[in-house]
């Protein structure tokens, strides 16, 4: 019986080592594998960090980018506003230039012509009575495609002294 005993030691201890180093390697593996996940798990930790210090950057960034926006489109709506103003100054200056102009379209043109009698007798058709020193200067249009050849026009320059814009306009109906 002891030499059943002992064989049976033996061959216990034979399988006892054969399960033991099978978990010996599984578990040395076992470690590897942690060790790798562990390396994974730092790397992705410190890329992690990476990001969040790219974000944090970004951020900075997009706030600075919203309050630069925030300003130029404060100052766009000052320069609109401001550019509507000298439009409407413009205008009116241009306006006021333009008082005592008058365009007068349809006349044919004859040669040797005498712009100013042209527009005295147009003003006396509408019952007005201009003189010379009513208009300061009557010129022909210069010609171009979009304009007619019987354009006449005393550009900026004709003053129709002591004659109302009114007078002029109740004087065509």
């Amino acid at each position: 019986m002891a030499q059943t005993i002992s064989t049976s030691k033996k061959e216990l201890e034979a399988i006892f080592d054969a399960k033991f180093n099978s978990i010996s390697n599984t578990v040395v593996e076992m470690n590897d594998l942690m060790k790798f996940f562990n390396t994974s798990f730092e790397e992705v930790k410190i890329k992690v960090s990476n990001l969040e210090n790219k974000i944090d950057e970004v951020t900075k960034e997009n706030d600075f980018l919203k309050q630069e926006s925030l300003k130029l489109s404060k100052e766009n709506a000052k320069l609109v506003n401001v550019t509507n103003i000298l439009s409407k100054e413009i205008n009116d200056i241009q306006q006021y230039q333009q008082r005592d102009c008058c365009e007068i379209t349809g006349l044919l043109v004859l040669p040797g012509e005498n712009t100013n009698e042209l527009v005295k007798k147009v003003g006396s058709l509408m019952d007005l009575e201009l003189t010379d020193e009513d208009i300061s200067v009557s010129h022909r249009l210069p010609k171009n495609e979009a304009s007619y050849s019987s354009r006449l026009s005393d550009g900026s320059r004709k003053k129709l002294a002591g004659k109302t814009t009114k007078a002029l306009i109740l004087a065509e109906y």
